[in-house]
Protein backbone atom coordinates (compact mmCIF):
# COMPACT_ATOMS: atom_id res chain seq x y z
CA UNK A 1 0.00 0.00 0.00
CA UNK A 2 2.78 2.44 0.91
CA UNK A 3 4.69 1.58 -2.27
CA UNK A 4 1.59 2.23 -4.38
CA UNK A 5 1.03 5.56 -2.62
CA UNK A 6 4.62 6.69 -3.16
CA UNK A 7 4.65 5.56 -6.80
CA UNK A 8 1.34 7.31 -7.50
CA UNK A 9 2.75 10.53 -6.07
CA UNK A 10 5.83 10.23 -8.27
CA UNK A 11 3.67 9.70 -11.36
CA UNK A 12 1.73 12.87 -10.55
CA UNK A 13 4.92 14.80 -9.91
CA UNK A 14 3.90 15.35 -6.28
CA UNK A 15 6.05 15.10 -3.18
CA UNK A 16 4.23 12.84 -0.72
CA UNK A 17 5.12 11.50 2.71
CA UNK A 18 3.75 8.83 5.02
CA UNK A 19 3.00 9.52 8.65
CA UNK A 20 3.23 6.47 10.90
CA UNK A 21 0.57 6.80 13.60
CA UNK A 22 1.48 3.42 15.06
CA UNK A 23 2.84 3.94 18.56
CA UNK A 24 4.93 0.77 18.28
CA UNK A 25 6.90 2.00 15.23
CA UNK A 26 5.75 -0.87 13.05
CA UNK A 27 7.49 0.43 9.90
CA UNK A 28 11.20 0.09 9.04
CA UNK A 29 13.45 3.07 9.69
CA UNK A 30 13.42 5.50 6.78
CA UNK A 31 9.80 4.78 5.84
CA UNK A 32 7.59 7.67 6.86
CA UNK A 33 8.29 9.94 9.78
CA UNK A 34 8.54 9.26 13.49
CA UNK A 35 5.31 10.40 15.11
CA UNK A 36 3.96 10.33 18.64
CA UNK A 37 1.58 12.47 20.64
CA UNK A 38 3.55 15.15 22.49
CA UNK A 39 6.87 13.76 21.22
CA UNK A 40 9.87 15.82 22.31
CA UNK A 41 13.18 14.71 20.79
CA UNK A 42 16.31 16.02 22.49
CA UNK A 43 18.39 15.70 19.30
CA UNK A 44 18.12 16.58 15.61
CA UNK A 45 16.38 13.45 14.41
CA UNK A 46 15.18 11.97 11.14
CA UNK A 47 11.93 13.49 9.90
CA UNK A 48 9.50 13.40 12.81
CA UNK A 49 6.28 14.98 14.01
CA UNK A 50 4.90 15.98 17.37
CA UNK A 51 1.11 15.99 17.52
CA UNK A 52 0.18 18.03 20.56
CA UNK A 53 -2.67 19.96 22.15
CA UNK A 54 -3.25 23.24 23.93
CA UNK A 55 -4.49 21.36 26.98
CA UNK A 56 -4.63 17.72 28.04
CA UNK A 57 -7.22 16.26 25.66
CA UNK A 58 -7.44 15.75 21.90
CA UNK A 59 -11.21 16.14 22.16
CA UNK A 60 -13.36 18.80 23.78
CA UNK A 61 -13.02 18.80 27.56
CA UNK A 62 -15.36 21.14 29.43
CA UNK A 63 -13.03 21.32 32.43
CA UNK A 64 -10.39 23.07 30.29
CA UNK A 65 -12.67 26.10 29.96
CA UNK A 66 -12.73 26.75 33.70
CA UNK A 67 -10.67 29.86 34.62
CA UNK A 68 -8.97 27.98 37.46
CA UNK A 69 -8.00 24.94 35.34
CA UNK A 70 -4.22 24.63 35.77
CA UNK A 71 -3.20 22.16 33.08
CA UNK A 72 -3.72 24.21 29.91
CA UNK A 73 -0.52 25.28 28.19
CA UNK A 74 0.34 28.97 28.29
CA UNK A 75 0.83 30.92 25.07
CA UNK A 76 4.54 31.13 25.82
CA UNK A 77 4.93 27.38 26.39
CA UNK A 78 3.13 26.54 23.12
CA UNK A 79 5.36 28.88 21.12
CA UNK A 80 8.49 27.52 22.81
CA UNK A 81 7.39 23.96 22.07
CA UNK A 82 6.86 24.84 18.41
CA UNK A 83 10.30 26.45 18.13
CA UNK A 84 12.05 23.52 19.80
CA UNK A 85 10.34 20.94 17.57
CA UNK A 86 11.19 22.81 14.37
CA UNK A 87 14.82 23.38 15.42
CA UNK A 88 15.21 19.59 15.72
CA UNK A 89 13.91 18.76 12.21
CA UNK A 90 10.38 18.11 13.43
CA UNK A 91 6.92 19.10 12.22
CA UNK A 92 4.67 20.75 14.81
CA UNK A 93 1.04 19.66 14.54
CA UNK A 94 -1.30 21.45 16.95
CA UNK A 95 -4.71 20.02 17.77
CA UNK A 96 -7.86 22.05 18.45
CA UNK A 97 -10.93 20.67 20.19
CA UNK A 98 -14.25 22.03 18.85
CA UNK A 99 -17.42 21.84 20.91
CA UNK A 100 -20.45 19.85 19.76
CA UNK A 101 -21.76 22.91 17.90
CA UNK A 102 -18.50 23.26 15.95
CA UNK A 103 -17.23 26.37 17.74
CA UNK A 104 -13.68 26.49 19.06
CA UNK A 105 -13.29 27.31 22.77
CA UNK A 106 -12.27 30.93 23.34
CA UNK A 107 -9.11 30.02 25.25
CA UNK A 108 -7.88 27.97 22.28
CA UNK A 109 -8.76 30.77 19.84
CA UNK A 110 -6.66 33.10 22.00
CA UNK A 111 -3.64 30.82 21.62
CA UNK A 112 -4.16 30.39 17.88
CA UNK A 113 -4.25 34.17 17.41
CA UNK A 114 -1.15 34.58 19.58
CA UNK A 115 0.72 31.97 17.53
CA UNK A 116 -0.33 33.76 14.35
CA UNK A 117 0.82 37.13 15.71
CA UNK A 118 4.17 35.64 16.71
CA UNK A 119 4.62 34.01 13.30
CA UNK A 120 3.78 37.30 11.56
CA UNK A 121 6.90 38.74 13.21
CA UNK A 122 9.14 35.67 13.15
CA UNK A 123 8.09 33.93 9.92
CA UNK A 124 11.60 34.09 8.44
CA UNK A 125 12.96 32.09 11.38
CA UNK A 126 10.37 29.31 10.98
CA UNK A 127 8.92 28.85 7.48
CA UNK A 128 11.23 27.18 4.97
CA UNK A 129 14.03 26.80 7.51
CA UNK A 130 16.35 23.88 8.23
CA UNK A 131 18.21 22.83 11.33
CA UNK A 132 21.70 24.06 12.26
CA UNK A 133 24.64 22.01 13.58
CA UNK A 134 23.23 22.55 17.10
CA UNK A 135 19.57 22.55 18.02
CA UNK A 136 19.93 24.44 21.28
CA UNK A 137 22.21 26.15 23.78
CA UNK A 138 20.66 25.63 27.17
CA UNK A 139 22.77 28.04 29.20
CA UNK A 140 21.35 30.94 27.14
CA UNK A 141 17.93 29.39 26.38
CA UNK A 142 18.58 29.46 22.63
CA UNK A 143 17.17 27.41 19.76
CA UNK A 144 18.52 27.58 16.20
CA UNK A 145 17.20 27.40 12.65
CA UNK A 146 18.80 28.28 9.31
CA UNK A 147 17.83 29.54 5.88
CA UNK A 148 20.59 29.49 3.27
CA UNK A 149 23.34 31.76 4.67
CA UNK A 150 21.30 33.07 7.59
CA UNK A 151 21.47 31.60 11.07
CA UNK A 152 18.52 32.34 13.35
CA UNK A 153 19.22 32.32 17.08
CA UNK A 154 15.84 32.24 18.83
CA UNK A 155 16.01 33.43 22.44
CA UNK A 156 13.39 31.75 24.61
CA UNK A 157 13.86 34.24 27.45
CA UNK A 158 13.60 38.01 27.21
CA UNK A 159 16.98 39.22 25.85
CA UNK A 160 17.93 41.82 28.43
CA UNK A 161 21.66 41.07 28.60
CA UNK A 162 24.42 40.28 26.06
CA UNK A 163 24.81 36.60 25.20
CA UNK A 164 27.31 34.45 23.31
CA UNK A 165 26.48 31.81 20.69
CA UNK A 166 29.01 29.12 21.52
CA UNK A 167 28.55 27.23 18.26
CA UNK A 168 30.10 30.16 16.36
CA UNK A 169 33.46 29.90 18.15
CA UNK A 170 36.19 30.15 15.53
CA UNK A 171 34.24 32.52 13.30
CA UNK A 172 35.65 35.94 12.45
CA UNK A 173 33.95 39.27 11.89
CA UNK A 174 34.51 38.75 8.16
CA UNK A 175 32.09 35.81 8.27
CA UNK A 176 29.21 38.03 9.42
CA UNK A 177 27.38 40.60 7.32
CA UNK A 178 24.79 41.79 9.83
CA UNK A 179 22.80 40.85 12.92
CA UNK A 180 19.12 41.80 13.09
CA UNK A 181 16.28 41.30 15.54
CA UNK A 182 13.07 40.35 13.73
CA UNK A 183 10.25 42.74 14.55
CA UNK A 184 12.58 45.57 15.57
CA UNK A 185 14.19 48.44 13.69
CA UNK A 186 16.72 48.99 16.47
CA UNK A 187 20.40 48.34 15.85
CA UNK A 188 21.77 45.13 17.35
CA UNK A 189 25.28 45.28 18.76
CA UNK A 190 27.65 42.39 18.10
CA UNK A 191 31.29 41.43 18.27
CA UNK A 192 33.34 38.27 17.83
CA UNK A 193 35.06 36.82 20.88
CA UNK A 194 37.14 33.71 21.43
CA UNK A 195 34.00 32.05 22.82
CA UNK A 196 31.85 32.94 19.80
CA UNK A 197 29.56 35.68 18.51
CA UNK A 198 28.53 38.03 21.33
CA UNK A 199 25.20 39.76 20.72
CA UNK A 200 24.05 42.83 22.64
CA UNK A 201 20.27 43.14 22.33
CA UNK A 202 18.74 46.59 21.83
CA UNK A 203 16.76 48.13 24.67
CA UNK A 204 13.76 48.41 22.33
CA UNK A 205 12.75 44.87 21.35
CA UNK A 206 10.11 46.08 18.92
CA UNK A 207 7.01 43.96 18.43
CA UNK A 208 8.57 40.72 19.66
CA UNK A 209 7.30 38.72 22.61
CA UNK A 210 7.49 35.17 24.01
CA UNK A 211 10.59 34.33 21.90
CA UNK A 212 12.95 36.68 20.05
CA UNK A 213 14.61 35.77 16.73
CA UNK A 214 18.04 37.18 15.91
CA UNK A 215 18.92 36.85 12.21
CA UNK A 216 22.65 36.49 11.61
CA UNK A 217 23.55 36.98 7.95
CA UNK A 218 26.79 35.18 7.09
CA UNK A 219 29.04 34.35 4.16
CA UNK A 220 28.32 30.60 4.11
CA UNK A 221 25.53 28.04 4.03
CA UNK A 222 24.40 27.41 7.61
CA UNK A 223 22.47 24.15 7.20
CA UNK A 224 24.44 21.08 8.38
CA UNK A 225 22.79 17.95 6.92
CA UNK A 226 25.29 15.54 8.49
CA UNK A 227 24.27 16.15 12.13
CA UNK A 228 21.00 14.16 12.03
CA UNK A 229 20.77 11.24 14.44
CA UNK A 230 19.47 8.94 11.71
CA UNK A 231 18.94 5.85 13.86
CA UNK A 232 15.38 6.13 15.17
CA UNK A 233 16.04 4.15 18.34
CA UNK A 234 18.94 6.43 19.20
CA UNK A 235 16.96 9.57 18.35
CA UNK A 236 14.14 8.48 20.64
CA UNK A 237 16.47 7.63 23.51
CA UNK A 238 15.95 9.67 26.67
CA UNK A 239 12.75 11.27 25.39
CA UNK A 240 9.88 11.52 27.82
CA UNK A 241 6.82 9.46 27.00
CA UNK A 242 3.80 11.72 27.42
CA UNK A 243 0.36 10.11 27.54
CA UNK A 244 -2.91 11.52 26.23
CA UNK A 245 -3.69 13.11 29.59
CA UNK A 246 -0.48 15.09 29.54
CA UNK A 247 1.17 13.00 32.27
CA UNK A 248 4.92 12.38 32.11
CA UNK A 249 6.20 9.16 33.74
CA UNK A 250 9.15 9.45 36.08
CA UNK A 251 11.45 7.42 33.80
CA UNK A 252 12.30 8.44 30.21
CA UNK A 253 12.52 5.89 27.41
CA UNK A 254 15.74 3.93 27.36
Amino acid sequence: MITDFMNAGAQRGQEVYCNNKGGNRNWPDGVGCLEKDNLKLKVIGPKWQSCTTFGTSFGYLAAEEAPDYKRNKSIESVIHEMVEVISRNGNFLINISPKADGTIPAWQVERLHAMGDWLDVNADAIYGTRYWKLNSQENEHLAFTTKEKTLFAIKLTRPAEPFVIEGTAGWTEANIGSVRLLGSDSQVGWTMTSDGLRITPPSDLGSGKYAWSFAIDTDREQHHPNVIVSDADQALRRTLRVDLEGNVPAQPSK
